[in-house]
This record gives structure tokens, sequence and C-alpha cells, in this order.
């Protein structure tokens, strides 16, 4: 474990939003600490004998079907630190009693899953019987 200070000394503030705006963009953050000095900065690539954190986006189930199986999935997804996404166009089936303190998303799945971005942390499941809904540009994935 190691322990250090927040500031210009050690562990910069500007380095948090480094982190949250790459995981906001999908990606991992690398940052290095060098352990004589107690100093991080974003990795290069060329440095060594620097201990490695590394910050990956958080993970994200995209459900297509606000069906009976999505309710248990989401709940799945929950408890493993996951985060839920429920897509389904239909009203009726998409809401807050059925998935309680999930994303829900009333767009067809092509315009959903392109809005959400999936990236390396994402996953899709399709939970439909509707050709339209299953139908996925793989360029998306």
């Amino acid at each position: 474990m190691i322990v250090q200070p927040v500031g210009e000394t050690g562990f910069s503030p500007d380095l948090f939003d480094a982190v949250i705006d790459g995981g906001a963009a999908g990606h991992a953050v690398h940052i290095g600490t060098d352990l004589g000095t107690g100093r991080s900065a974003l990795l290069a690539a060329d440095e060594t004998n620097l201990f490695i954190n590394r910050y990956m986006p958080p993970r994200r189930l995209l459900i297509v079907g606000a069906v009976q199986i999505a309710q248990s999935l989401a709940g799945i997804a929950k408890t493993l630190g996951i985060r839920p996404v429920i897509i389904d166009p239909r009203g009726r089936f998409l809401t807050e009693e059925r998935f309680p303190g999930t994303d829900l998303d009333d767009r067809w799945p092509d315009e959903a899953i392109a809005a959400w971005k999936p990236d390396a942390s994402s996953a899709v499941v399709t939970l439909s019987h509707d050709p339209k809904s299953m139908i996925l540009p793989w360029s998306l994935l």
C-alpha cells in the first residue's frame, strides 16, 4: 500500500481530473509514482522504476429489453459493481418500479447504444424477440 499527500509534491489534484476524464472517455489512465520522491504523474511510455496505478473506466452492462430476466440481470450487475442500463422504447415496461436505481433509456436500441458509446469496459446483452431490437450495427459495438 502506498500513502501519499495530495499536492504538487505527491498526487497532484489535476490527476483526479485525468482519471475522471479517462473514465468518461472509456479508457484506462496510467499514473506512475516515483517511490523515491513520492511524486505522481501521468505515465510516459519510456519511464521505468515507478509504482504504476491503472485506473480503469467504470464497467457498464447495456441490456436491451425490459423483460423479467433483465430485472434479475440488472440486480446481479449492481451487486458486482457494474452499472446496468436498461434500453427499451416500451414505456410501460421501462419503469423505475421494475428497475429501481438503474439507468433507463427509452430510445430504440440502435440509437441508445450509439449514444452510450460502448467501450472496452462495456457489454451488451439483447433480451428481445423483436428483430428490430436485435439488429445492431456492429460498428456501434
